[in-house]
């Protein structure tokens, strides 16, 4: 018996231990929307090195590699080392529907399967014939004022281009904000008997107004070299200049529907309406503070249309409201707000303190309805201070020596406790009125002092400084894209009026000085030319802005620097 318990015990930690070395291998695909006659990109990825190369011939059922590439990444935290190892695969599938993607053998390692979503593609007699398409289409035809609409861009090309540039949204009619969504994204589509380079572009529209919103058709604008297909080098190559237009893109702005005077308009896909008290104390007693965290969440909404949050608090507290901090994510699929506020709270006696529910009312974009998140109430027991009984004692205490020692106290304080006149007169004599007097001054001076600063100047001094050192943080992190993003904070912070809206029109509105480093990281960030952008360059650039913190009227008509030449496939 006890050699089979040894052996049991024995298989017992061979196979955790072998568990424990197994890798985990993720499986993930570069969008959700998917379509037939696509590519997309699959990846691969494991922590640590698995047992052995992977074997994808299971995928070739349902889909074609058109080409595979493996990475892998090493990295050090505290002083221990791991790696990441990733196969990333371009498939297109064979056939839409519901289609899985069968676990990979990594040696004794294996993947897990996952199931994608193929959409029906463009019908062979509907595809279009041509070297350069131009094509605009967004997810909703209708929608409400404030209401999100995602607009794709898609440019389609069998031939490669050069020093490309490419329209933002504009409107012909109506007015509407405008939010890009993320990175261009690139990949391959088939029309017909024709392979197609994709470059996609996604804009989150937001109309202002109620009526008709119709935008004007997009144009590219590049050079092309006459003859070219994808793969062909441009050198020795006849370049010519080709311009195309997209359709113009029509959308219906209903009128808002009609709510109580209390309600506030606000068109979200999903919210969500919460609180965290943190770890609450067991006992908690007078004096000792409270914070809460209160979020709000709101997805197709921007930062701009988030409410006020007004909370109703019990009378038995002290509350020391923060600033609030807001939130906002880029995805594919929109813009998602955040608005986070911080209360501290200080009970004031001992009992139940009740904070009631919170009720916010939204427009439910995606069912058509009114509907309301709520916060639910809590209820919170105070326990009196530790020190408050000690300190009534002690008063007890002097009351009963003052009052009950004997005749000669009893004549000191007088009848009904008068304080006797020879006190004022000694008060008096050691300037007593004076220290009054200038103990009421240092109150009223400190109190002015506390209303001027907690009020509108002082905030926007504060978000100046903050806006400010988030852009010099992007100039000087060595990465183009938050280069790009810094400039931008940048323009908006001097022009609030008429922000720039792209790099080109910023370095038209600049100085000489900023213009030419705007055009250098113009050529970095999207041509792939010039110096890499480093931390000393990010610095230079700041200290002309603070020299030169000025832009000059919008120009007409800004066009974005846009895509590099195709390289071959």
């Amino acid at each position: 018996m006890s050699l089979l318990w040894q052996i049991g015990l024995i298989l017992v930690i061979w196979f955790k231990t072998v568990s424990a070395l197994a890798s985990t291998i993720e499986v993930s695909v570069d969008r959700e929307a998917l379509r037939l006659n696509e590519s997309f990109t699959l990846s691969f990825t494991s922590r640590g090195e698995p047992d052995g190369e992977p074997d994808f011939t299971p995928l070739q059922r349902d889909f074609s590699i058109l080409s595979r590439n493996s990475a892998m990444s090493a990295q050090w935290v505290n002083g221990r080392q791991s790696e990441s190892y990733t196969w990333s695969l371009t498939l297109m599938a064979n056939r839409s529907g519901k289609l899985t993607i069968p676990p990979i053998s990594f040696g004794r390692d294996n993947s897990p399967a996952k199931v994608i979503d193929i959409g029906e593609g463009v019908a062979d007699s509907e595809a279009q014939q041509g070297e350069l398409l131009l094509e605009v289409e967004s997810d909703r035809d209708t929608l409400y004022p404030g209401e999100q609409v995602v607009v794709t861009l898609k440019l389609l090309r069998t031939i490669n281009i050069s020093n490309g540039t490419l329209t933002r949204p504009e409107f012909a009619q109506g007015e509407a904000e405008v939010v890009p969504l993320g990175e261009d994204r690139r990949y391959e589509v088939r029309r017909g008997e024709q392979r197609y380079a994709v470059i996609e572009q996604r804009y989150a529209l937001f109309p202002k107004q109620e009526g008709v919103l119709e935008l004007k058709p997009f144009r590219f604008e590049g050079m092309v070299a006459a003859g070219s297909r994808l793969g062909l080098q441009l050198f020795n190559q006849k370049m010519q200049v080709r311009r195309i237009l997209s359709e113009p893109l029509r959308l219906e702005v209903k009128a808002q529907p009609e709510l109580s005077s209390t309600s506030v308009w606000l068109p979200a896909r999903r919210l969500s309406f919460s609180d965290n008290w943190g770890e609450v104390p067991r006992t908690l007693r007078v004096g000792e503070p409270l914070t809460r965290t209160v979020v709000l969440e709101a997805e197709g909404v921007t930062l701009n249309q988030l409410p006020d949050i007004t909370l109703s608090h019990p009378e038995q507290v002290k509350v020391y409201p923060d600033r609030p901090e807001f939130e906002q994510q880029i995805g594919d699929e929109g813009v998602i707000s955040r608005r986070i506020g911080r209360i501290a709270y200080i009970p004031l006696q001992a009992g139940e303190l009740i904070f009631p529910a919170q009720v916010i009312h939204w427009w439910n974009s995606q069912s058509g309805q009114l509907e309301q998140a709520t916060m639910p109430s809590r209820r919170l027991q105070v326990l009196p201070a530790l020190a408050s009984q000690s300190l009534t004692q002690a008063a007890n205490d002097s009351a009963g020596i003052e009052g009950g020692g004997g005749g000669e106290s009893a004549a000191a304080m007088g009848t009904g406790g008068a304080v006797p006149s020879s006190l004022w007169a000694e008060l008096l004599s050691h300037g007593g009125v004076l220290w009054l007097a200038l103990w009421l001054v240092t109150l009223l001076l400190w109190l002015l002092h506390y209303r001027y600063y907690r009020h509108a100047p002082r905030t926007r001094w504060l978000e100046g400084i903050a806006l400010r050192r988030q852009i010099r943080r992007r100039l000087v992190s060595g990465d183009p894209a938050q280069a790009e993003r810094g400039l931008l904070l940048w323009g908006r912070l001097c022009s609030p009026d008429r922000p720039p809206r792209s790099l080109g029109e910023m370095a038209l509105r600049a100085s000489d000085s900023v213009a030419e480093e705007i055009v250098r990281l113009t050529a970095l960030r999207y041509y792939q030319r010039g110096e890499a952008w480093s931390a000393k360059r990010g610095e230079l650039l700041w200290r002309q802005l603070q020299q030169r913190p000025q832009l000059a009227p919008s120009p007409v008509s800004p066009q974005l620097p846009l895509y590099p030449p195709c390289r071959p496939q």
